[in-house]
């Protein structure tokens, strides 16, 4: 329960295999930070916190007053209370942040028969962090609440509740909840591409707001969100229950004097249509816009990179700092195989990693095939692929997902026939398959 109180410059170094198992509230590399942490890589972590009252992040469990930046995260997390893909909970003054970071990390939430509490039971869940409360000290300053900066999660977040109530839960791509107490912080120039899956059964929630987001989960209280997107995508079940959750685009909460400015969220991608605040835009306009057009008019292009029309903005750190993602091309999604095979590249030289693991296989730009291993029941295998250059750089990540169906033909087939020239405007074409497929 001691705090390192003091600086820590990582210069760039990685810590491979970080590995702890506990019961302790306070989980992380450090349990509770003051002070300046910098330049550092935590690769392939695999933190286990069983206390359903623990704070946890790879980082810092609690952050006290910190400047923290250029951090990267990659592994397993699996928690059970606040958790965050680089801290868990930030107690935030005027002029501190986490900035220039970034979370390639896999949260596992899972909860069962949590009982009566008090008020209620934070379950509070963040790519990047898990909770962020600022102490009040704040101008009317854009950021003066102490801020999320420069940063992008490419985190996958599952939580999983069961036979559960009194249950605050607040989850989101960047940062869980966005207040925890007198008023929030901010996040600027920053996004989120991961992944959210929800399920709850039969769970009932406690006192305060609940909501998930691409951005936000919920607890928005005089915050900001400035010039920032998501991608994230997320998935919501509920069984034998229905708790009143607000799933948002941005965020699952419609921020009581807060400003949003400038941020949108992907509609195609996210596959959700609505949310309480921000402003949602189709893929095509997300990534054929500029920093003249009236989307990204008023985005800093010395902190942002627009890039073509097949990309989505990047920070220009990004390209300085961490390799864009390696491509993955996957011949066919449907299979009744216990193996699949796969195509792979990137833009440098250097090790594959898989879900976050490191392994043996060296990838280039030149194509390379291998094997994936997807042997057990029917239904969805994901994967996640990223990679280290040889002169030690990671690369942001790559998700696939292979179906496993035993019951699918050996050899899918599908027919098209349609004229390979035409003086019409349109054509009518006949396609046929064994089986459903989605077709492009």
């Amino acid at each position: 329960n001691k705090y390192f109180n003091g600086y820590f410059d990582g210069k760039n170094h990685k810590i491979y295999n970080l590995h702890i198992k506990t019961s302790k509230k306070y989980v992380g590399l450090f349990g509770k930070v003051r002070g300046y942490i910098s330049n550092l890589k935590l690769i392939d972590v695999d933190i286990n916190s069983t206390n359903p009252e623990s704070i946890v992040g790879a980082l810092a469990g609690y952050s006290l007053y910190n400047k923290i930046e250029n951090i990267t995260v990659s592994g397993n997390i699996s928690s059970k209370g606040i958790t965050g893909g680089i801290i868990g909970y930030m107690l935030i003054d005027e002029g501190d942040y986490l900035s220039n970071s970034q979370s390639n990390a896999i949260i596992d939430i899972d909860i069962n028969n949590l009982g009566n509490a008090i008020f209620y039971h934070r379950v509070y869940v963040g790519g990047l962090v898990g909770s962020i409360n600022s102490n009040g000290s704040r101008t009317n300053q854009i950021g003066s609440g102490g801020n999320i900066q420069k940063s992008k999660s490419f985190a996958k977040i599952h939580v999983k509740i069961k036979n559960s109530k009194d249950i605050r839960l607040r989850v989101g791509g960047i940062v869980g909840s966005l207040v925890d107490g007198t008023s929030g912080g901010d996040i600027l120039n920053s996004y989120s591409q991961g992944y959210i899956k929800v399920v709850l059964d039969n769970v009932k929630l406690g006192y305060g707001d609940s909501g998930i987001g691409g951005l936000v989960g919920s607890g928005m209280y005089y915050s900001e969100i400035v010039n920032s997107y998501s991608t994230t995508k997320i998935d919501y079940e509920t069984i034998n229950c229905n708790p009143n959750i607000i799933i948002g685009g941005l965020a699952g909460d419609s921020g009581y004097h807060s400003i949003v400015k400038n941020s949108y969220w992907d509609i195609n991608a996210t596959n959700i249509k609505t949310s309480p605040i921000g402003i949602g835009k189709t893929t095509y306009e997300l990534k054929n816009s500029t920093s003249e057009s009236d989307i990204y008019k008023d985005w800093d292009s010395s902190i942002w990179f627009f890039g073509t029309n097949l990309d989505y903005p990047t920070l220009l750190e990004d390209n300085n700092s961490f390799l864009p993602r390696p491509i993955v091309i996957v011949e066919n999604t449907i299979t009744n195989k216990d193996k699949i095979e796969v195509t792979i590249k990137a833009s440098k030289s250097g090790i594959l990693l898989i879900n976050g693991k490191e392994t043996d296989i060296n990838i280039s730009k030149e194509p390379k095939k291998i094997s994936l291993d997807i042997k057990g029941e029917d239904g969805e295998k994901k994967f996640a692929f990223s990679y280290i250059s040889n002169d030690n750089k990671i690369s942001s990540v790559t998700y696939i997902t292979i179906i496993k169906d035993t019951t699918a033909p050996k050899k899918p087939k599908l027919e098209a026939q349609l004229p390979s020239i035409t003086t019409k405007d349109e054509l009518t074409i006949n396609i046929q398959g064994e089986r459903k497929y989605f077709i492009s």
